[in-house]
């Protein structure tokens, strides 16, 4: 990857952090307590209805106890005066009161009034008998006491307030029950919308229409009844509570949604910061880019030429050119002192893998044309071995080279120990560092015993430890030492049976000149003569004798040629 992507992802990876972070800190710090506190608003405002409701139920519950504990109520459900009815159940009473409905019943449940008022014809019909069931089974036991709730009827919820019909100082018996009714209607609903300033709907318990456009699985806020949910915009908010009917009970559903105008002010403001955010950043970069490649990423890109031109012409002598900010300078003259070590380095390189070379080829030219025979051991076995080696063994480098070192041994010594095991403890000794130096007894191809002065000595190369042994023969040296002896030995007895021979030749001289002095004659002086030059020459064989002995003196000192083993 070149530096500029790299650095280009870079400021795109930081951007993006920075914008990330703006965001979620945003929705955190701002958009999550904007969203809690529209929740908070719906959950008060489904609260108001709540108590809004439950305000009209106590109202009408007031009501009802004033009416139910009036004298001329109590008397009314005794005698039905029909003055009762006349002065005080007129249309006013209905509408004045907000009611749709007013009903006596007898202490046996049996009806004494009841009517219906219909506020859009302004009249008061008779209840039907479908409505009194239906208050019957609400009710049911509960009729003799005070009770006050919601009964859902097909027309609709309604509240009602049921007490018990009793004097006006509250004593009973109770005679009967008064129950008012009031329908939730649009002008309740309306009402109550008016308390929230939220558009409220009540739809019966159990129509799911109430949650039409809103967020799938919308859940109830924890440890209330009230559910809390999104639209499918996002637009709208909407709170859902379930009113219970006077038998507790599901009696309508009650919707109230809310426009979130500061949660999506709060949007619209975090999106146009993040934009900015994302305007000043590409500004920035794009300002930055451009600097980083004039005093950066261009001289780097020039100085990564000059390196890749440098690797492919091997040509070290080349420099880095100067310029541009400190630190690019510090670095081409950094390279450039790097260059030129590198340069003097590898012409030093260079030369000493001349020399070396020369050295193998030396070292090559004496192993190959060695006079005496060169082996390289490893271990127990032989790697290599030169020509002379072969030539004196007679056999083949294939025979020679990967086999153990005692197959060019004999079983035994002329000492009598075996080879195997001198051998190897040989090899064992110069493994650790001795530098050994012995006669061997080998065995050449065609069986023939021979002898060599061995020398061993370890070296050691990155690949192991190795030997090197060289063998000289010296059968011919030792054969001839053995002439010499023998020769010495034949001379030195000659001189020894000469010195004899000179002794047997002068005693009878010496008789014979005796002989010729007792018993003169006239050839007794020619004797005499004759017996002076015998004994001359005796003389010059002794003096010959003399220097003899002081030769083999001599070779015994310096040449060891003689000497008694």
């Amino acid at each position: 990857m070149k530096l500029l992507t790299h650095v280009v992802l870079v400021m795109i990876l930081v951007a993006s952090a920075l914008i990330g972070g703006v965001f979620f800190a945003s929705d955190y710090l701002l958009i999550q307590n904007l969203k809690n506190t529209e929740y908070n608003a719906v959950t008060e405002s489904c609260n108001l209805v709540n108590h809004t409701i439950q305000r009209e139920i106590n109202t009408l519950g007031v009501i009802g106890r004033d009416w139910a504990t009036w004298d001329d109520t109590y008397f009314f459900v005794q005698n039905r005066d029909q003055a009762y009815i006349d002065s005080n159940l007129v249309d006013e009473t209905y509408i004045n009161a907000g009611l749709d409905c007013f009903l006596i019943l007898n202490s046996t449940g049996l009806p004494v009034y009841g009517r219906i008022f219909d506020h859009e014809n302004q009249t008061a019909v008779q209840i039907p008998e479908s409505f009194l069931t239906r208050i019957e089974e609400s009710l049911g036991a509960q009729r003799s006491d005070t009770v006050e709730g919601i009964i859902v009827f097909p027309e609709g919820p309604m509240i009602v307030a049921a007490e018990p019909v009793l004097q006006s100082t509250g004593e009973g018996p109770a005679v009967g029950t008064l129950i008012m009714g009031r329908y939730i209607d649009d002008d309740l609903t309306g009402a109550i919308s008016d308390i929230t300033r939220m558009p409220v709907t009540i739809l019966p318990a159990g129509d799911t229409s109430i949650y039409n456009g809103l967020s799938q699985n919308p859940g109830s806020e924890e440890g209330t009844p009230i559910i809390i949910a999104p639209s499918e915009n996002g637009t709208i908010v909407s709170g859902i509570i379930t009113i219970p009917d006077i038998n507790g009970m599901p009696a309508f559903t009650t919707r109230i949604d809310l426009t979130r105008g500061l949660y999506l002010q709060g949007l619209e403001a975090v999106y146009s910061y993040i934009f900015i955010i994302i305007g000043i950043c590409a500004a920035a970069g794009i300002v930055l880019i451009i600097s980083l490649n004039r005093t950066l990423i261009s001289p780097l890109e020039m100085m990564s030429g000059t390196v890749t031109a440098i690797r492919r012409d091997q040509d070290y002598s080349r420099r880095m050119r100067k310029g541009g900010v400190a630190e690019i300078e510090t670095l081409s003259t950094s390279m450039n002192a790097l260059f030129l070590s590198l340069q003097s380095s590898i012409e030093g390189q260079k030369e000493y893998e001349a020399r070396l070379r020369e050295s193998e080829e030396k070292y090559s030219t004496l192993f190959r044309s060695a006079n005496d025979s060169i082996f390289i051991v490893r271990g127990d076995r032989f790697e290599d071995c030169n020509a002379r080696a072969l030539e004196v063994l007679g056999r083949t480098r294939e025979e020679i080279v990967g086999a153990p070192i005692e197959i060019l041994s004999p079983a035994y010594q002329p000492d009598g120990q075996r080879s195997a095991d001198l051998i190897r403890e040989y090899i064992r000794r110069a493994y650790a560092g001795e530098s050994l130096s012995f006669s061997w007894e080998y065995q050449i191809a065609d069986g023939t015993h021979r002898n060599a002065e061995i020398t061993a000595n370890r070296f050691d190369l990155g690949s192991g430890a190795y030997l090197l042994v060289i063998g000289r023969d010296i059968t011919e040296r030792l054969e001839m030492e053995r002439l010499k002896n023998e020769a010495f030995g034949q001379i030195e007895q000659n001189l020894e049976q000469f010195a004899i021979l000179n002794d047997e030749i002068r005693n009878p001289l010496q008789v014979i000149q005796a002989i010729v002095e007792m018993d003169s004659c006239k050839e007794a002086k020619s004797v005499l003569t004759q017996v002076e030059i015998i004994n001359d020459l005796v003389n010059q064989l002794d003096r010959g004798y003399i220097e003899s002995e002081k030769v083999r003196e001599f070779l015994k000192k310096h040449y060891r040629i003689g000497e008694k083993k």
